[in-house]
């Protein structure tokens, strides 16, 4: 052992042929050494599991193109992404989300639910196969704007349907109409009147783009509009009937409204 203590030399046995004998040195910092480069060679290993990712690019549709149906999404692979997510929203910062994709292989998406026409943004980014996420993509805008509308072929304008003959409404097919409105209601005897002051109003779809809304307050009118009925009843009831038939002689009327109401809320729920 050196005076320091640090180090210890052996010398092992000449070869039977002869020749330098080998020195091994063996140190407290050759460990430490050793030690470090075991850890660096697992690290080296491990690392592409859990390095950042690249980001994909956007390559469909255009920045700021203009579209009369939601179009197709895409971007470029990445190296190691194992799948991709996917955003859209009426708002660049991406509060206002309408519809999100996550866990797809492909680098193409396509809105599945309906999109009322407007502005919107989307991004994308990759995830590898231990969940690293990388950043999402810059925002890209597009515009929705469906302008096509049906051409009306017949009865021409101002022709007059006589009876026996039946009036029948032809118009061309719109392309990506899913349904078509009709409306006749300014002229009901059709004869060219407009009685309700409405033949030039366009439909509104607020309530058609807002389901929730239109079922909570449908649901909130018939329970509310019952239970006025009952209690209308109920007193109706007290001043009519003689004391000892008040209780009975209202049991009739709560079965049928119960029925009325459970009635009405089946057919509201499934349609």
């Amino acid at each position: 052992m050196s005076p320091g203590g640090c180090v210890r030399a052996a010398l092992s046995p000449r070869h039977p042929l002869g020749g330098t004998p080998i020195r091994r040195f063996t140190t407290l910092h050759k460990q430490l050494v050793f030690f470090a480069l075991a850890i660096a060679a697992g690290l080296i290993v491990a690392v592409p599991g859990y390095a950042a990712i690249a980001t994909p690019t956007p390559t469909m549709p255009n920045s700021n193109a203009t579209t009369d149906q939601a179009p197709v999404f895409g971007w470029t692979a990445v190296s190691n992404a194992a799948s991709y997510s996917f955003q859209l929203s009426t708002d660049s910062g991406f509060n206002s989300v309408v519809y999100s994709l996550t866990g797809t292989h492909n680098t193409r998406a396509t809105v599945t639910t309906s999109l009322s026409d407007d502005t919107y943004w989307w991004r994308v980014r990759a995830v590898n196969a231990a969940g690293t996420a990388s950043g999402w993509s810059t925002p890209m805008q597009f515009t929705k704007t469906w302008s096509d509308q049906p051409v009306q072929e017949s009865p021409t304008d101002g022709s007059t349907v006589s009876f026996p003959t039946p009036l029948i409404l032809n118009w061309d097919k719109t392309p990506y109409a899913a349904s078509y409105h009709v409306i006749l209601a300014s002229d009901p005897l059709s004869n060219g009147s407009n009685i309700l002051g409405t033949g030039a109003l366009a439909v509104p779809y607020w309530l058609s783009y807002h389901p929730t809304f239109l079922a909570n307050t449908k649901v909130l009118a018939v329970v509310a509009g019952h239970v006025v009925g009952v209690i209308a009843a109920h007193e109706r009831a007290i001043k009519l009937l003689p004391k000892k038939h008040q209780l009975t002689g209202q049991l009739p009327l709560l079965a049928a409204m119960i029925c009325f109401t459970v009635g009405g809320l089946y057919l509201l729920f499934s349609t």
